[in-house]
């Protein structure tokens, strides 16, 4: 009986003493844990400085590429690295969740990718200064669909215990709704035929409108014509331009804006698409006595397009270089030649 209570005894100080072990080597542990977490993260969270901010000056989306264009402006009193951007693309969505910053095009502005954010320039440093305005460009996929609001998040490169670290300045962050990009149609006319007399830019811009109304295309329209003291690039919008499919509705980019042309930049696509959605490419011939700046050639529009003698500037319609308003010269009198029309409202 004594042997057996001796036993037990035993036995439970076995236990009580594997408790007591289990106890020591956990805080042993747990010692070590907050020792090496102590090393690892900040004792005090890095946070940008008050006056850090970001101003979202422009979001428009653009249906026809599926791209979105972002101007941002350094508002605040501290140079910045670059930002976060997220996006909603439905307007129940109160959280902006899409990641828009790999889809980020990095052929057109300064931004550099880095993992999930946006530079404004390469490198570890803070570079875009106060007053500073960039825009930047992102070819969101066709499966996200039209995007609805943006959200931006500031980042700065900043010093903290003798390291460089990146830092999110959360409490800066800003959203906007994104607008859905307006177009205007421009289309070249179906009917060729036109000599150098097309009863000045009047008779002209009557001849848009219509066979603009013939084919259902809402709008008024003016020529792609320039005389001596009026320029072309002054008579249409500072909109972008879209060619119309077979139902009239903009389907294909020619410009983002008249800076694409006083730049001389080459056109998206050929203005070689008529008023009905059909195909102008053949006999691409166009009056335009325009220069690939949009600027009239002087005394190369028989004579404001009024007489049948002398000389006018042509284009041609299936070209997306300069040869697109400023190919070779033809006499007035020649009856092959049709026109581009340009929506103006």
């Amino acid at each position: 009986m004594h042997k057996k209570r001796f036993f037990e005894n035993k036995k439970g100080i076995s236990i009580m003493v594997s408790y007591v072990l289990l106890v020591v080597f956990l805080i042993i542990i747990s010692g070590l844990v907050y020792q090496w977490l102590r090393t690892y993260v900040p004792r005090e969270s890095l946070e940008c400085p008050d006056g850090s901010s970001i101003f979202i000056k422009e979001a428009a989306f653009n249906p026809l590429d599926s791209q979105l264009s972002v101007t941002v402006k350094n508002n605040g009193r501290f140079n910045l690295a670059g930002y976060f951007i997220y996006a909603t693309n439905d307007s129940e969505q109160e959280l902006p969740i899409i990641d828009l910053s790999s889809y980020l095009n990095d052929t057109q502005g300064t931004g550099i990718i880095l993992g999930n954010s946006v530079l404004f320039f390469a490198g570890e440093s803070s570079l875009f200064s106060p007053g500073s305005e960039e825009t930047y460009f992102f070819n969101i996929p066709t499966s996200i669909g039209e995007l609805y609001s943006i959200r931006i998040v500031p980042t700065r490169f900043q010093e903290f215990e003798g390291k460089t670290r990146f830092v999110s300045c959360s409490n800066a962050r800003t959203d906007i709704l994104v607008s859905i990009a307006t177009f205007f149609i421009a289309f070249a006319t179906s009917q060729g035929g036109f000599d150098g007399n097309l009863g000045g830019l009047e008779g002209a811009d009557l001849i848009c409108n219509d066979l603009a109304e013939d084919a259902g295309l809402n709008g008024t329209f003016v020529a792609w014509l320039s005389i001596n003291n009026i320029n072309a690039i002054d008579r249409i919008e500072d909109e972008i331009y879209a060619l119309p499919n077979t139902a009239g509705e903009p389907k294909t980019k020619v410009i983002n804006n008249k800076e694409d042309i006083i730049n001389g930049n080459l056109l998206f696509h050929p203005i070689n698409i008529t008023e009905f959605g059909g195909d102008a490419s053949t006999s691409g011939g166009v009056w335009t006595g325009t220069d690939e700046f949009g600027n009239a050639m002087t005394n190369k529009n028989c004579e404001g397009w009024t007489v049948t003698s002398g000389y006018g500037i042509r284009g041609r319609s299936n070209a997306v270089n300069k040869d697109w308003t400023n190919y070779n010269e033809e006499t007035c009198s020649d009856e092959a030649r049709r026109l581009y029309c340009f929506e103006i409202e």
